[in-house]
């Protein structure tokens, strides 16, 4: 069989333009070159950003024989794979700047680090949100706290903000039952303790008056013999007997107010007896509210009041008008007022200091103890206020709230 021998040439003739496009498909970076090679590396088309054919292959590709398998080697500025396919004796080469292939995983790190230091900013604003909000809550139940030793219970705030007011009043709801749950029944404890302790201390000074009571009984008596019947000392004498009946009889905790404007009336009417036209009485009575209950001896006072600080050293003549009224469908109100001396504005603001806070006050004792034991009774906002104007006259009034028996 003889050999082959080679006859001719065949000539391709090949669109360049349409080889370009071809191989520019297959590029993955902006800046990637890719460069076609012949059998002896000799670059024939180079596609890219770059123009790198001047480039000596040898220098980007090192001493490698790369001939039949993908070969990546490194050049100081490119990633370099190179491709020999089998039998058709063009090779491919490569060449990506190393910028571009490092520009996602920057770009990645880059934005882990600003995702993380805004996470560390929001959660440092949240933390001081938080934190802030903690304080405000703390200071609500400090707040609630001293409005139990103030005024024996707690008082609702105003809230600020219609966004806020939910969570400022489920917050508020929340502390408030805390405090009810916890503090009240201990306040509640300490104001049994102190009204038991004024009990114990009445009784103790009962001692004195139930002894002067049986004596004004045997008094009343002689006073009978001597006249062989009643006279103007006995009536007095018996009057002042059923004063001090009430005051040591009537130890329960509420009476009847037909049962305190009936003491009130026999104290009147023995004053009117010593000071004779100094002064008359008017009664202006609810009697609807006859039954309902309140602290026993709390006018007395007041109409002492009335008569030893108002009446006692006037010229003109004088008048004491009793009121009581409903103020409301939960409260009434006991009003002595008078047409006497009356009290300058400075005198006003000490008494009713003394009233809030010195007991050791030995003016206006009275007026202070029945203020306290309505507070110790019933709490805030029941109690006695004074209201006077020089030269005209003194208002003197009990709230207390309309319960019945």
């Amino acid at each position: 069989m003889g050999r082959l021998l080679a006859e001719g040439v065949v000539v391709l003739n090949v669109d360049l333009e349409y080889l370009e496009n071809l191989v520019d498909g297959i590029r993955v970076f902006d800046r990637q070159t890719i460069i076609i090679t012949d059998e002896s590396g000799r670059a024939l088309l180079s596609v890219g950003p770059e123009k790198l054919i001047h480039l000596e292959l040898s220098t980007v590709l090192g001493n490698s024989d790369a001939v039949d398998h993908r070969f990546a080697g490194r050049h100081p500025e490119y990633f370099v794979t190179t491709h020999h396919p089998d039998g058709s004796g063009w090779g491919y080469v490569s060449l990506v700047p190393r910028a571009d292939v490092y520009r996602i995983p920057m770009r990645m790190l880059r934005t882990s680090v600003g995702v993380f230091g805004i996470g560390s900013v929001i959660a440092v604003v949240l933390m001081v949100i938080l934190s802030r909000r903690s304080f405000l809550q703390i200071g609500h139940l400090v707040d609630l706290i001293e409005d139990v030793e103030r005024s024996g219970e707690p008082v609702h705030p105003e809230f600020r903000g219609k966004k806020s007011e939910i969570r400022e009043n489920l917050t508020y709801s929340l502390m408030r039952n805390f405090v009810e749950a916890q503090l009240l029944p201990i306040k509640d404890s300490e104001q049994r303790y102190r009204r038991k302790t004024l009990q114990l201390l009445a009784m103790q000074s009962q001692v004195s008056p139930h002894f002067l009571f049986n004596t004004l009984e045997t008094i009343t008596w002689k006073s009978y013999r001597f006249t062989d019947g009643p006279n103007e000392v006995t009536e007095v004498l018996e009057k002042l007997a059923e004063v001090l009946e009430y005051a040591l009889t009537r130890t329960g905790e509420t009476v009847t107010l037909d049962d305190e404007l009936s003491v009130a009336r026999r104290y009147i009417e023995i004053q009117q007896v010593r000071y004779r036209e100094l002064f008359e009485i008017e009664w202006e009575i609810d009697h609807g509210l006859t039954d309902a209950v309140v602290l026993p001896m709390i006018l007395l006072p007041l109409l002492e009041n009335a008569i030893y600080h108002g009446l006692r050293n006037v010229e003109k003549h004088g008048k004491i008008v009793v009121s009581v009224e409903a103020r409301d469908e939960k409260s009434v109100e006991l009003v002595v007022r008078d047409n006497g001396d009356g009290i300058t504005r400075k005198k006003l603001d000490e008494i009713n200091h003394r009233l809030k806070h010195d007991s050791s006050a030995v003016e206006h004792i009275g007026l202070y103890n029945t203020n306290k034991r309505i507070e110790l009774a019933f709490g805030a906002p029941f109690g006695l206020s004074i209201e006077s104007v020089e030269n005209v006259g003194t208002s003197v009034t009990v709230a207390l709230p309309l319960l019945f028996g």
